[in-house]
């Protein structure tokens, strides 16, 4: 089967075998079931007028960090170039030279923190280097059981193949367990724009 397809950046394609009525086995030695793609046309950069945009955000399950650690982010919302290389740990290889803001946030599922002089710390890297330091708070719980809200943000001048992360980390904490952050789309995310 041979086909041209138009492809935006970020789209996937696979493969269905389909048959009726028989149940064929195809050959997996090499050359006997193959594939292959060729990008025939296309811009060889991305254009200054095109955006350049990503949304990123857990699933359902949550993320237990028994020492501090980097954030997945499992579910793409939206990302114009595909720059995700990577989503556990979640990483974003920067597509093009230029300004970006960069925003994250996460919730945690009540446990025993211990308020008085605890932080939580939200920060994002470059190629493994921090960049921000977002800490966090208390947002709503009981005596012994509290749920905390962790937000970084920057406006970062990044460079074309630069890797982004966001890394998560306490201090002073005072814990019974771990902490775990909640998923979902609203309540553990990040998004990057680039504004110039």
């Amino acid at each position: 089967v041979t086909s041209l397809l138009y492809a935006n950046a970020g789209d996937q394609i696979f493969f269905l075998f389909k048959t009726a009525g028989n149940s064929p086995t195809y050959a997996t030695a090499a050359g006997g079931s193959s594939f292959s793609i060729n990008r025939l046309s296309g811009p060889a950069v991305i254009a200054a007028s095109e955006t350049v945009a990503a949304r990123y955000y857990t699933s359902g399950v949550n993320q237990v960090f028994g020492t501090p650690g980097y954030v997945n982010f499992s579910i793409k919302d939206y990302d114009t170039q595909g720059s995700a290389t990577s989503t556990s740990p979640w990483q974003y290889t920067v597509p093009v030279t230029g300004i970006y803001n960069i925003f994250s946030e996460i919730d945690t599922i009540a446990d025993s923190y211990n308020n008085a002089g605890n932080d939580l710390l939200l920060n994002i890297t470059v190629n493994g280097s921090q960049k921000t330091n977002g800490r966090g708070g208390l947002i709503s719980g009981s005596a012994g059981s509290y749920r905390w809200y962790v937000s970084t943000k920057g406006t970062l001048s990044l460079v074309a193949g630069q890797v982004i992360s966001i890394y998560f980390q306490w201090t002073s904490l005072n814990i019974t367990g771990n902490p775990t952050t909640t998923g979902g789309a609203n309540s553990c995310y990040v998004e990057i724009f680039k504004v110039q």
